[in-house]
């Protein structure tokens, strides 16, 4: 009787492992997923540098799920001069903290406009989001891998 508890315990064991190591792969094809086409965007920013952001988010093959204003330092406190973009996977439903997209801005933004936004909505891609960014002008564009 024991045997048999054990050997029950010892199948549900290897079935619990290897679904999450299935889980745990799928996870890691769809980060890789993201990173490439991140990078394919990066190697041809070229064609989105001087351009407007609207152009770049249609080619995005994921949506945007948050951004960060980033202040300049030393330039102008109150100027956003990157703008970092949180990804989801829309197919899969997935959120992504990493990879993340970089947008350095030329010029720079108004950071309090930027502020009050992500205040309001707590860093949330939204339609207003959306409709202060579209317009601005892209002047560098990178990853944080």
């Amino acid at each position: 009787m024991n045997k048999k508890y054990v050997m029950i315990l010892y199948v549900l064991g290897l079935l619990v492992v290897s679904s999450s190591s299935l889980y745990a792969q799928k996870k890691d094809s769809s980060w890789r997923d993201t990173l490439n086409h991140l990078q394919y965007l990066v190697v041809n920013k070229q064609r989105y540098i001087g351009k407007p952001f609207s152009l770049l988010e249609k080619d995005l093959e994921f949506k945007i799920k948050k951004f960060i204003p980033i202040h300049g330092l030393f330039q102008n406190k109150n100027a956003e001069t990157v703008t970092t973009f949180y990804l989801i996977d829309v197919k899969r439903e997935r959120d992504y903290s990493f990879p993340q997209l970089l947008v350095t801005w030329k010029p720079y933004l108004n950071g309090k406009i930027s502020d009050s936004l992500f205040l309001k909505d707590h860093g949330k891609w939204s339609r207003y989001s959306d409709s202060l960014y579209s317009s601005q002008i892209i002047g560098d564009i990178s990853t944080n891998q």
